[in-house]
C-alpha cells in the first residue's frame, strides 16, 4: 500500500505542479548562479583571471539551466513511478501467491 501511495504521489505532483513552479519552488538557485558565478577568461598575464557574464551569457546559462532542470525533473519522475510500480507488482505477486494460501490455513483451523 505505501507504494501505491508513492506511485499517487508521484503521478499527483507531475499533474499539479508545472516545471516552471518546480524551479522557482525547489532549485532556483540555480537558475541564480547564473547571475553570479564569475567566468574565467585567462588571459596572458592572468591564468586565473575571473570576469562577471555578460547579459547574453546570462541569458544563455539561464535557458540552458532550465533546460536541464527540467530533464531532471522528468528523469526523477520516471525513476519514482519505475520504483512504485516495481513495489506494488511486488506486493501484488506476494498478495497473490500467500492469501489463498492463509485463508486455507485459516479454514482449517476453524
Amino acid at each position: 500500500m505505501v507504494s501505491f501511495g508513492m506511485l499517487t504521489y508521484t503521478v499527483g505532483k507531475q499533474l499539479v505542479i508545472s516545471n516552471d513552479e518546480y524551479i522557482v519552488g525547489d532549485r532556483y538557485y540555480e537558475i541564480e548562479a547564473c547571475t553570479n558565478n564569475m567566468i574565467p577568461k585567462p588571459t596572458v598575464d592572468n591564468s586565473n583571471n575571473m570576469v562577471a557574464p555578460t547579459e547574453a551569457e546570462i541569458i544563455k546559462c539561464k535557458a540552458d539551466k532550465k533546460i536541464t532542470l527540467t530533464q531532471s525533473r522528468r528523469v526523477m519522475f520516471k525513476t519514482d513511478v519505475l520504483g512504485g510500480a516495481i513495489w506494488g507488482i511486488l506486493f501484488l505477486a506476494l498478495l497473490l501467491i500467500h492469501y489463498p494460501k492463509f485463508m486455507k490455513l485459516s479454514k482449517k483451523g476453524e
